[in-house]
């Protein structure tokens, strides 16, 4: 936990007893190329299928277009400008996708390892991951939005979660990911004392 980020986020956590941690635009530049080609390369596949009435070449399409450039842009922009999407962290409690738990609630932090399938076979994906208790994930569930909680199944589901819950925060936080892990647990440590 040596980084000047972490340092940062120490120090403004002393100083003020709260840290906010914006997304980086940095990040979210690096998605943000790749999604756009996507969409308009399945805006381009749409047209295809429409004009020689190619059902399959209109389905790819719509689904390419609708992944990438419904949801995908729109989420990677929504976290960048919404403070819903801050990961905001303070001696009481940790807040993140419009849900604050206390730190009483939280098992800890880490990375999650998620399997997924590509081309070349599988492969291993790291997320940051703030496991909750199961008072803590009834606490975060409770917060949810319509939407959200409709989901909730089965994004639990896809990244296997038994017992409590999790808290991810976005891929698009400044900073490296163990640095972020390193901390938050070194203020859990702090904040829930030993039982």
């Amino acid at each position: 936990m040596t980084s000047e980020l972490t340092q940062a986020w120490e120090d403004e956590l002393l100083r003020t007893g709260q840290t906010t941690i914006r997304p980086s635009w940095k990040k979210a530049a690096l998605y943000l190329p790749p999604l756009a080609a996507f969409a308009v390369l399945g805006f381009f596949i749409l047209m295809a299928g429409l004009n020689d009435g190619d059902w399959w070449y209109i389905l790819i399409g719509i689904l390419c277009l609708g992944f990438f450039g419904v949801i995908g842009l729109p989420s990677i922009f929504i976290q960048l400008v919404s403070p819903k999407y801050h990961l905001v962290v303070d001696w009481h409690a940790i807040s993140t996708g419009g849900a604050t738990v206390p730190w009483s609630e939280v098992v800890g932090a880490g990375d999650l390892q998620q399997q997924i399938r590509t081309a070349g076979g599988r492969t291993t994906q790291a997320h940051l991951a703030v496991w909750l208790t199961p008072e803590g994930r009834e606490i975060q569930r409770s917060q949810l939005g319509p939407i959200a909680r409709a989901l909730e199944p089965m994004s639990l589901r896809m990244v296997q979660v038994e017992g409590g819950g999790l808290m991810m925060p976005g891929k698009v936080l400044p900073g490296r990911r163990q640095d972020l892990v390193a901390w938050l647990s070194s203020v859990h440590e702090r904040t829930v004392p030993e039982a």
